[in-house]
């Protein structure tokens, strides 16, 4: 088969990583091949025999207004670009990852019927505003495929036909993972990601701050990652005289081997498509706990046996869970061992197979209905 991924750009994004682990895992037996529209070149590494290609825009992303004016300017030229692309590959599938790739995509192959199309959900669908839902509600519908993370993003595109839509999860990039730890290292609550409004630091400070007289004097909150919130978060800590409990050391390249011996790890966020950090967190046996975010991960992958989920913004039920938490040491272990099982669960070679087994059976649809 020849694989196409097209895809804004190669940075160090989630949807960016899962189109790398996709394609060095499809290229064993495939020809594979990544279009990017703003990368030069790929931020995770890739097997030597994915084709990377890159048109090497420049997009402004200091706010929403620029990305947009940015992607308006060489939307002409990001066109030709993926049609010169497909020409030359003359792929057998083509798959879009992110709403700038779904919309230029839906219109480099709008009247083409060669090859498949298959868009994927990467995100929450409802927080986008009305006029993106009615432009991807024309895009997914004209798809052959539309790939969702969780059941209910699957049955939020109701007006998807069932049998054009399927549930794949991210997979797990096991060899680049910590093996579980027997035991923690340190009384540590953990969260990662970019100070930004999506993932409700200051929530998670307030939470510990309404829990911190009633936990061990040694777990301290440490928040890694850095973003436009950064001076905000620290204000908040300084100004509840958290410095000595709450910890902003920044973004660290080896985030999960620093991560690993931690007693547990917690996910703040507003609102997420399917969380990578997340995932990580428990593949390492992290005790976790998340907010019930609108895509439902957390419930699907967080139950009584391995972690706590809380309601959205609700710093009680929050504190509630970080008290229970780290007061229980055995119960952390029980969760420690629980968690290690999703490594096989979202291992690379089954998450793969479920995208090949997709791949051929609209590969054959595609030519079956041509040569019919």
């Amino acid at each position: 088969m020849r694989i196409m991924f097209v895809i804004p750009r190669m940075n160090g994004g989630g949807a960016e990583r899962v189109v790398a682990n996709l394609a060095n895992y499809l290229c064993g037996q495939n020809e594979v091949e990544i279009l990017a529209i703003a990368s030069n070149e790929s931020f995770y590494e890739l097997d030597k025999r994915v084709t990377f290609i890159s048109q090497g825009r420049f997009i402004d992303r200091k706010n929403k207004i620029k990305v947009f004016a940015s992607y308006v300017k060489y939307f002409p030229k990001a066109i030709s670009f993926l049609r010169r692309g497909m020409r030359d590959f003359r792929p057998d599938v083509v798959v879009s990852f992110l709403v700038p790739a779904d919309i230029m995509t839906y219109v480099a192959t709008f009247g083409d019927h060669k090859f498949a199309k298959v868009y994927s959900e990467r995100n929450d669908p409802t927080r986008r505003s009305f006029l993106k839902k009615g432009l991807l509600r024309i895009i997914y519908k004209s798809g052959d495929m539309l790939v969702c993370q969780g059941k209910k993003v699957h049955d939020y595109y109701s007006y998807i036909p069932k049998d054009k839509k399927v549930i794949i999860p991210n997979p797990l990039d096991i060899d680049n993972l910590p093996k579980p730890k027997a035991k923690e290292e340190n009384c540590n609550l953990v969260a990662v990601g970019r100070f930004s409004k999506q993932k409700n630091f200051g929530f998670l400070i307030d939470s510990f701050r309404s829990s911190i007289d009633k936990i061990p004097s040694e777990c301290n909150l440490v928040i890694y990652g850095d973003g436009p919130q950064r001076n905000e978060l620290q204000e908040i800590v300084d100004s509840q005289g958290l410095r000595k409990r709450v910890l902003l050391p920044g973004a660290k390249k080896n985030i999960l081997q620093e991560i690993s011996g931690s007693a547990a790890f917690v996910m703040s966020s507003l609102y997420e498509g399917f969380p990578n950090a997340l995932i990580e967190a428990m593949a390492m046996g992290l005790p976790v706990i998340s907010t019930d975010f609108y895509t439902g991960i957390a419930k699907e992958m967080i139950k009584r046996e391995n972690g706590f989920v809380v309601p959205v913004g609700d710093v009680e039920k929050m504190s509630d869970a970080i008290i229970n938490m780290m007061n229980d040491e055995e119960k952390r272990y029980k969760f420690r061992e629980e968690n290690a099982s999703v490594r096989d669960e979202l291992k690379i070679e089954k998450i793969g197979g479920l995208w090949t087994n997709m791949f051929a059976k609209l590969i054959s649809k595609k030519v079956g209905g041509v040569r019919g």
